[in-house]
């Protein structure tokens, strides 16, 4: 009986491990920034509340300013999820000749038309690379004038 009940609570067990691993490895980045929102608005609710009221327990001062003080911290994770570069790794070099093929294009007063081929396998990110070029500043402001 007991070795059934060790199984059984054995198999429970892992079980609920791996439907919060799933749970939590399958949240997107901006259900993770939302619920980060939430949760640093509600503990600077509670930390304004405690500061409104007298405390002289020591301990109580000592976990408010520990929840302060990581308020500031998701306050700055928050901020760098947000203003977080969406550059592409090790493709600085590609993205820059392109832009530069781009940006000092000859006058077509000899009528020649040039061509940069973008090649390779599929799913190298050719069309990753077209993309972070076309939606570079320099670039929309290039060709919308």
């Amino acid at each position: 009986m007991e070795m059934v009940l060790s199984a059984a609570f054995g198999e429970v067990i892992t079980r609920s491990i791996n439907f919060f691993i799933n749970k939590t490895s399958n949240l997107q980045v901006l259900d993770m920034e939302n619920r980060l929102c939430r949760v640093l608005l509600r503990a600077q609710v509670i930390v304004d509340e405690a500061m409104g009221r007298y405390i002289t327990n020591q301990a109580m001062l000592q976990q408010l300013n520990m929840l302060r003080d990581a308020i500031h911290r998701g306050c700055y994770t928050l901020d760098s999820f947000k203003y977080q570069s969406h550059d592409m790794f090790g493709r600085q070099m590609e993205t820059e000749h392109v832009i530069n093929f781009l940006l000092h294009a000859k006058p077509h007063c000899d009528k020649k038309l040039e061509v940069l081929p973008i090649v390779g396998l599929g799913r190298v990110g050719m069309s990753t690379l077209v993309a972070h070029v076309c939606n570079d500043e320099r670039i929309r402001d290039h060709f919308s004038e």
